[in-house]
């Protein structure tokens, strides 16, 4: 079977998606969590309008975030049998990073205006409460959600793919479970359990992915897929 990345690309692939998700959990760490729920949201519309290009910085970091796991996905989708499959989980993927990108275009655009406004203006008020609230939904639950389905359709293909580790396997199912309580933690709109579950997630995800770039994409594993295959 016919791949469309080398090995070589798929592992540049995952250290991509490592190094834009580091980034942008220290933007996260380190100026976000300032104006993201949970909290009080005119302290945190406050922090928004006097921290504006702090804020725009931080969430354009995550902008190559949601490439990075298209990228990392197509590249494991690529690696496996099922390729049909594999390209779902791909587009799946591709419509939650779209979601994102919409949702971080918001959040550097128009917030930090509305921010401004949000103790004078009703109007500008209403509007940064709707978003923040949103985003929570459209975010962390429907845009991760997709993440997640993808994911979990990655992992399945990977149980039934010859010379896979089956330990990676299982870390990937514990990847993407974490992943799911968090889209369902968000739709509740519960903030306590969304900080807790986020933590988890990516304190698992970051190891996951480097991982996956030499337990399963390197070449290596690749060479012996391939034999298998034949």
């Amino acid at each position: 079977m016919a791949h469309y990345f080398s090995p070589k690309t798929r592992l540049v692939f995952a250290w991509f998606c490592v190094i834009v998700h580091v980034f942008a959990l220290l933007a996260v760490l380190l100026v976000l969590r300032n104006g993201i729920p949970p909290g009080d949201l005119a302290a945190r519309a406050a922090f928004v309008a006097t921290n504006a290009t702090a804020w725009r910085i931080g969430w354009a970091l995550w902008l190559p975030a949601s490439l990075a796991l298209v990228l990392f996905f197509a590249g494991w989708a690529d690696a496996m049998p099922l390729r049909g499959w594999g390209m779902i989980a791909v587009a799946l993927t591709l419509a939650g990073a779209t979601i994102d990108w919409a949702d971080e275009m918001f959040w550097i655009g128009l917030a930090p205006g509305l921010a401004a406004r949000f103790a004078a203006d009703a109007f500008a008020a209403g509007a940064y409460a709707l978003w923040d609230r949103a985003y929570v939904v459209i975010s962390m639950g429907l845009a991760n959600g997709l993440y997640t389905l993808g994911g979990i359709i990655l992992t399945a293909l990977a149980f039934k793919t010859p010379g896979f580790p089956r330990w990676l396997a299982w870390f990937s199912t514990i990847v993407w479970a974490l992943s799911l309580d968090l889209s369902i933690a968000a739709l509740i709109g519960d903030g306590v359990i969304i900080q807790v579950v986020s933590t988890l997630v990516f304190i698992a995800f970051l190891p996951w992915v480097v991982l996956m770039g030499y337990g399963f994409l390197s070449d290596r594993v690749a060479s012996q897929i391939a034999h298998e295959e034949r």
